[in-house]
């Protein structure tokens, strides 16, 4: 029930992104190219002990899923409105 609300909000508001709505949009959007560029990033060093080694696993798993799940968001509809 929740990941559907949550969809359908992300969609009307990927519809009707207007002012900072926009910023927040491209963010969301460069999102994977960003955790591509965390990929071959060290964090050991910054994160705590044993950290290391989750928090990678956890950007590999997000790199994939938000890559899929933004290919599938449709496109907004003419006149931006859903």
């Amino acid at each position: 029930m929740h990941r559907h609300r949550f969809t359908a909000h992300l969609r009307l508001w990927y519809a009707a992104a207007k002012g900072y709505r926009i910023y927040a949009l491209a963010f969301l959007l460069a999102l994977p190219d960003m955790l591509d560029a965390l990929a071959g990033a060290d964090l050991a060093p910054i994160l705590p002990e044993g950290w290391g080694t989750v928090v990678g696993g956890w950007l590999a798993v997000l790199r994939i899923v938000l890559g899929i799940y933004l290919r599938r968001l449709p496109s907004p509809a003419p006149g931006g409105r859903a």
